[in-house]
């Protein structure tokens, strides 16, 4: 059986925006530690940064960074 494969030819600002973004959720659940399932209801529930277009959730990767760099702001030291 001979497999066909599409060459598809990329511009780098497609490139750029592939890197800018997670490809899919189980890379930012991997990245974060969390099950996939997880990752699903915090974007869901708003609770991690996303855009939501139809069913799909773009996720972009310098939000996921300053959520991540902020995330702690609010929390006090136990007394």
């Amino acid at each position: 059986m001979m497999h066909k494969f599409k060459i598809v030819h990329m511009s780098a600002d497609t490139i750029q925006l592939q890197e800018a973004v997670y490809p899919s959720v189980y890379l930012l659940a991997r990245d974060l530690g969390i099950s996939r399932q997880a990752a699903y209801e915090g974007l869901r529930r708003k609770s991690i940064p996303s855009i939501r277009v139809g069913k799909r959730f773009i996720i972009p990767r310098a939000a996921i960074q300053e959520w991540l760099r902020t995330a702690g702001g609010n929390l006090r030291p136990a007394a």
